[in-house]
């Protein structure tokens, strides 16, 4: 018997992201999130397929606005829970992945290593759209 019936919603579409539990208070820190890589979480979960969602502390310490400029560019780029992702490159030091919106396609890597090989982007066809310690975010440049 199948785990989902063809005619409703996948799993992958229901299902929600967060880099850290939505019901967590400051205090709790049950399985914490490297605090190190909260950003690098929020570059993956707010431009890949899936259901982001934000932890409200994290809302709230955002004094740069990074949080609402990832999820900008993934409302511009029009990202969805079902969009194409393409992963270039994965290892220990560096993540690479193509993902396609509605609108544009989306380019991020994550990860120390900065040398990404043939999955780096070319000036002509990228732009960055957003970057931070060790995670980068490009955006297709419109026609």
């Amino acid at each position: 018997r199948a785990l989902v019936r063809p005619d409703s919603l996948s799993l992958t579409r229901a299902a929600r992201s967060f880099v850290r539990s939505p019901g967590r208070s400051p205090n709790q820190n049950h399985w914490p999130f490297p605090a190190d890589k909260v950003w690098q979480g929020y570059a993956y979960i707010l431009t890949h397929p899936g259901m982001p969602c934000l932890n409200w502390t994290d809302v709230l310490a955002d004094k740069d606005g990074t949080l609402s400029k990832l999820v900008d560019i993934r409302r511009r780029a029009r990202v969805r829970a079902d969009a194409k992702l393409e992963v270039l490159c994965a290892s220990d030091a560096i993540y690479v992945a193509q993902i396609t919106g509605l609108e544009s396609r989306l380019l991020v890597k994550l990860g120390p290593q900065w040398d990404m090989g043939d999955a780096a982007p070319d000036g002509r066809s990228w732009e960055v759209a957003l970057s931070g310690e060790d995670w980068c975010v490009w955006r297709e440049r419109a026609l």
